[in-house]
Order: structure tokens, then C-alpha cells, then sequence
């Protein structure tokens, strides 16, 4: 396989999926690059509720759209996108910039359509055999396979924003409410939870539960743990604003942060026709 379908796999575990480790040394997390002037009115236990982060991920799927915006490291490989989605249509585009990794491989920036749980990224000329400007990762295909591979990886159920937002459906009640802070220049309020991974499962949509118990199962082993902790900001109309996991494998920081704005915006993304079309798995292992 080519360096830049090589860049583009990993780009695809480490960003949509950000669950996997390497043997790399742990790296500093990067700061939250796009939060203003923070204002924390002091840590209260107890006095969030997994009911206040159930209503607000239920409350921004049913917005309809958003401006989506994600920032990852993993393992000190830094990864950042743009795009918008469109939570009731499950469509959505993204401008990634794969950052220095990247560069190494001449594809530093990448276009990336999300349509009923496939992901497709755009290449550039040259890059892929017959003449083919798209790969296509298939997240349903999961559920039908039974080894666990870097391709697996990069088919992680977190294929769409609107994933995040499902995590919230499986917190547990031990809610910690940090202050509040301003997000791309909204005021919010700062949650922190735990959620259950096996209730993650149990909370997905019938379509997708099959490849989401693949994924989950995945995470678990790497993460040898059966939850994990994540952050919510959620702001003044019960509407999420950022989401933000933190966690370490195998001596690897990693973290990705989704953050979210300009709810009811139009969406302009389809699926590229199927003969510009390749999938991943049709051009062989890593």
C-alpha cells in the first residue's frame, strides 16, 4: 500500500476513531485551542445530573445540523477538521488536515463525506489504482467480520459526529459539574461523567448495534477498562458545545475534542458516484 493510503488509515483510527495505542511515549495533551477566557466558579459534586447530559445530547440531534469541529492527538500524531452534519439525514463533510504526519506523504489536507455510516476521503490524482479519486470505509461491515485488524480500526463506530452525542445516552449518575466557561464565544456549563461502555451498545440504534458492539469491544480491549471519562459543556439552551475524552493506552496520551456551533445550518454533502469509488479493503493490509 502507498504511503498516502498508509497516512490516510491511520488518519482514519486516530481521528474518527481515537481508539487505538501505540509503544510511542506518552504525549502532553494539547490545550483547548479554541476556548476564550475561561471563568470556573468553583468544582460541585453531585450537583450535574446524567439527566441534564441525556436531555442535551437528545436536544442537539434534534437541532437537525451544526458546524462541527475536531481535534485529536494521539500518541503525539496531531490531526484537526472542519466540516458540517447533518444529524437527521446521517450526512456530513469535513476539510481534515492530517498535520505534520501528513506532510510526509503529500496529503496534508483531505476532503471527507460522511452518508449512511460509510466514510469517504478524497485523494489526490495519482493516488489510488484505476483511476479512482475516493476510498470508502464501510462502519456496517463491521458487524459482519471477525478479526480485528488496523483496518478495523480505522472503522471505528465514531464515523459521525452524532456518535458523540449517543455517548451521553450511557453516563452513569456520579455527574461533576466544574464551573462554567465560554466556548467559541458561548457561556456554558462544564460537566464531567463516566460512561459505560456496555450501555453504549445497549443505546444504539438497531441498525448500527451490531457494528457498535464490534467497536466497543475493540475499545474495551485496548483500554482494559469498561468505562471511560468524558467531558461535556453544555450551554444555556441545553445544547452541546464541546465534547472531550482524555484516556492513556499502553503509556499513549490520547485525546480528541469535538466541538460544535451554528445549529440549523444547510448541509451540502452526498456520496461520490460508485465508479470514483475504492474500498479500503480492496487494496490489500497495512
Amino acid at each position: 500500500m502507498t504511503l498516502r493510503v498508509t497516512v490516510l488509515a491511520l488518519a482514519a483510527a486516530l481521528l474518527l476513531a481515537a481508539c487505538g495505542g501505540d509503544d510511542e511515549p506518552e504525549a502532553q495533551a494539547p490545550a483547548p485551542a479554541t476556548t476564550e477566557q475561561e471563568t470556573v466558579t468553583g468544582t460541585t459534586e453531585g450537583e450535574g445530573s446524567a439527566a441534564t447530559l441525556l436531555a442535551a445530547g437528545r436536544n442537539t440531534l434534534e437541532s437537525g445540523s451544526s458546524r462541527v469541529f475536531v481535534e485529536a492527538e494521539v500518541g503525539g500524531r496531531a490531526f484537526s477538521g472542519e466540516g458540517t452534519y447533518d444529524y437527521d439525514e446521517h450526512v456530513g463533510e469535513m476539510q481534515l488536515d492530517l498535520g505534520g504526519l501528513g506532510d510526509a506523504a503529500g496529503v496534508g489536507e483531505l476532503e471527507l463525506v460522511f452518508a449512511d455510516n460509510v466514510v469517504y476521503y478524497h485523494l489526490p490524482p495519482g493516488t489510488l489504482p484505476g483511476g479512482k479519486d475516493w476510498i470508502e470505509i464501510d462502519v456496517k461491515a463491521l458487524g459482519n467480520s471477525a478479526g480485528v485488524d488496523f483496518a478495523q480500526l480505522a472503522q471505528g463506530n465514531q464515523s459521525d459526529p452524532a456518535q458523540y452525542l449517543r455517548w451521553l445516552w450511557a453516563v452513569g449518575e456520579d455527574v461533576e459539574e466544574l464551573g462554567t466557561e465560554t466556548v467559541r464565544g458561548v457561556d456554558t456549563t462544564h460537566y464531567r461523567a463516566t460512561v459505560d461502555l456496555d450501555r453504549v451498545v445497549e443505546a444504539a440504534e438497531a441498525e448500527v448495534r451490531d457494528a457498535t458492539r464490534v467497536w466497543i469491544d475493540l475499545l474495551k480491549q485496548q483500554l482494559e477498562l469498561g468505562e471511560v471519562p468524558i467531558d461535556v459543556w453544555v450551554d444555556e439552551d441545553g445544547l452541546v458545545r464541546r465534547i472531550e475524552q482524555e484516556y492513556e493506552v499502553g503509556g499513549t496520551q490520547t485525546q480528541i475534542r469535538m466541538e460544535l456551533d451554528d445549529f440549523g445550518i444547510e448541509v451540502d454533502a452526498e456520496a461520490p458516484s460508485a465508479d470514483e469509488v475504492i474500498d479500503l479493503g480492496d487494496l490489500g493490509g497495512l
